[in-house]
This record gives structure tokens, C-alpha cells and sequence, in this order.
């Protein structure tokens, strides 16, 4: 089954995209991404291990981990694979995706450009 936790704003801050990417201090150790999906759409795919932030909208993520619901505030780990995202709000979602590079290409990607 997914990881799940909340959002810690008084913690953390509040959740936006710039403070996910300063958590996974990316681009230098992670890929970080926003999506927005409309209201109704069904998604298909494969991915590589993240972690999702929910920022807006509900949505429902079926994987071989199992099928399980997220709304604002939700953040979740997604081993990988094969998954059917749904989004089950009336109104558009927001998700931010975050990918941790493997050590040796963050590495390479830390180098680039300081010869």
C-alpha cells in the first residue's frame, strides 16, 4: 500500500511547488514536475518511484500497491510501475511530482558546467 502522510504547514510552510523543490533540492538531486489535470480525466502510465503532493483536487491512483484516494494536503510515496490516475474532484487537480535522481547522475548533473 502507498505511504501516506499530511502536510505540516505550520512546519514546513505552506505547499508550493518552490518549497517541494527546495525539500528535494532540486534540479541538482531530484526531477520535480507539476501537473494539472482536468476534472474527469483518466490518466494510464508507468513511472519510475516518486513522491506525489497533492496540491489541489481529489484523485485516485490504482497501481499493483493497490488503489487508494488522495486530496489537498496529501503526500504520497508511489514505488513505481504500472498505474491508472483518476481524478474524482468536480474541479481541476494539481499534483507535483518528485523523482530522486540516482547518485551517480545527480553527481554528473552537479558538475556540469564548474570546469
Amino acid at each position: 500500500m502507498y505511504h501516506r502522510s499530511r502536510w505540516d504547514t505550520l512546519a514546513q510552510g505552506p505547499m508550493t511547488e518552490s518549497t517541494i523543490r527546495a525539500i528535494h533540492n532540486a534540479p541538482e538531486r531530484a526531477r520535480v514536475s507539476r501537473y494539472d489535470y482536468e476534472a474527469g480525466d483518466e490518466i494510464e502510465g508507468t513511472s519510475k518511484p516518486c513522491t506525489g503532493y497533492v496540491l489541489e483536487g481529489r484523485l485516485t491512483l490504482v497501481s499493483e500497491e493497490g488503489t487508494a484516494s488522495f486530496e489537498p494536503g496529501d503526500v504520497f510515496a508511489f514505488s513505481g510501475g504500472n498505474y491508472v490516475l483518476k481524478i474524482n474532484s468536480p474541479a481541476a487537480a494539481v499534483v507535483v511530482w518528485a523523482w530522486e535522481l540516482p547518485d551517480h547522475f545527480a553527481r554528473t548533473y552537479a558538475s556540469v558546467g564548474k570546469d
